[in-house]
C-alpha cells in the first residue's frame, strides 16, 4: 500500500522541491533514514550531532540565497545539501560566501552528471541504487516498508531505469511484428463499429509503445471516440493494453460511460476497467498474456482483434444495462 501511495504522489508531486519536501519529512518520520541521507553527503558527520535539518533556509546576510537543506549541529557548524532534477542553474560560490562554509560541508546532488572543480557532486541513481541496499539489510519492517516507498517515489520522479535481464536483440522482431498486428486491428469494421488508424507516432515513450485509433460506433450510440492500445515493455512482463482518455476530443465519450458504472467487469479477454490518472484502462488479462506466448502468428493475431473489440463493445454493453 505505502508503494501505491508514494507511486501516485510521484504522479503529482515531482517537481524539485516536492522531491526536497518530501526528503526532509523522510529525515523526520525515520530515523534510518536520515542517518542515510546524511552520511551519504558526509560520511565524517555524526548523525547524533545534527541538532535540526531546515528546509531553505535563507541565508543571514541579505536573504537572497536559499539552500535546500540546512543542517545545525551541536559541535560541528552547519553544512548545506542543494537537490537538483532538471535545473541547470547552480550556485556554489554564492552559498559557500552567504552561508560561511567550506565546500566539503556542501553537498550537491542532481539528475545529471555534474563536475565542480572543488565540490564533490552525487547523482540520484547512485543515491537510490545505495539506498536500495541499506534498505535490504533493514529488519524494521514499518522503516523498510517506508524506505521501500520512498524508493519507489525517487525512481518515478527522477527516471531512474533498472535493468535486470541480459538482452536478446533477436527479441526485438517481435515488438516490430506486434505494432504491424495492431495497426492491422484497429483499421477494420463490422456490425457495430468501425476502427480507423488514427496515429501511430503520439503517446510513444521510454517502454511504452502503442497507436491511437478512431472508433466509429454503428448508428451513432456512442460519439466518436479515440483510444489507444499498446504495450508497456518496461518490465520482465510486457503489459498489453487498451486505454480511453479522459480529456475531451479523445476518449471522453467512453470514459464518462465507463464512470457511471459501479460495478465493473472482467471479460474472456480483457480485465475489468480500472480509472489511472485520467484514463481508463483495460488490460489483457494474464491468462491470455500467457497463452499469447505459445500460440502461432495467425492464433496472436485472433487474440488481438479480439481483446480490442471485446474491449470497444464493452460500453455498448453498459448502455444495455448488461
Amino acid at each position: 500500500m505505502l508503494n501505491d501511495f508514494f507511486y501516485y504522489l510521484s504522479n503529482r508531486r515531482y517537481k524539485e522541491n516536492d522531491l526536497s519536501d518530501i526528503t526532509w519529512t523522510m529525515c523526520n518520520a525515520c530515523d534510518r533514514f536520515k542517518r542515510f541521507f546524511l552520511t551519504y553527503f558526509f560520511p565524517d558527520l555524526d548523525p547524533d550531532d545534527v541538532t535540526d535539518i531546515v528546509r531553505e533556509k535563507a541565508d543571514e546576510t541579505d536573504g537572497d540565497s536559499r539552500v535546500d537543506f540546512y543542517i545545525e549541529t551541536q559541535h560541528r557548524g552547519r553544512y548545506l545539501i542543494e537537490v537538483k532534477i532538471g535545473d541547470r542553474q547552480h550556485h556554489f560560490e554564492q552559498y559557500d560566501r552567504a552561508y560561511r562554509i567550506s565546500p566539503d560541508r556542501f553537498g550537491y546532488i542532481t539528475n545529471y552528471p555534474l563536475h565542480a572543480e572543488g565540490y564533490e557532486t552525487r547523482q540520484w541513481e547512485d543515491f537510490y541504487r545505495r539506498l536500495k541496499d541499506e534498505s535490504s539489510r533493514i529488519e524494521d519492517k514499518e522503516g523498510k516498508a517506508l524506505i521501500d516507498g520512498y524508493l519507489t517515489y525517487v525512481k518515478q520522479v527522477c527516471g531512474i531505469i533498472e535493468l535486470k535481464t541480459d538482452m536478446r536483440l533477436k527479441g526485438l522482431y517481435s515488438l516490430y511484428e506486434l505494432m504491424q498486428i495492431l495497426t492491422g486491428s484497429v483499421n477494420r469494421a463490422n456490425e457495430d463499429f468501425t476502427l480507423g488508424l488514427y496515429n501511430d507516432k503520439k503517446g510513444n515513450r521510454n517502454g511504452v509503445q502503442g497507436i491511437y485509433f478512431k472508433i466509429e460506433y454503428a448508428n451513432g450510440r456512442i460519439d466518436d471516440t479515440w483510444a489507444w492500445v499498446g504495450i508497456y515493455y518496461e518490465r520482465e512482463n510486457p503489459l498489453i493494453c487498451l486505454g480511453f482518455s479522459s480529456e475531451s476530443g479523445w476518449g471522453k465519450p467512453v470514459y464518462d460511460l465507463l464512470q457511471t458504472s459501479d460495478r465493473p467487469r472482467e471479460g474472456s479477454f480483457a480485465t475489468a476497467p480500472y480509472p489511472e490518472n485520467g484514463w481508463y484502462y483495460f488490460e489483457l488479462s494474464e491468462a491470455k498474456h500467457e497463452a499469447f506466448e505459445n500460440m502461432t502468428l495467425e492464433a496472436q493475431k485472433k487474440l488481438l482483434e479480439d481483446f480490442i473489440d471485446e474491449v470497444v463493445r464493452y460500453p455498448l454493453h453498459l448502455q444495455n444495462g448488461l
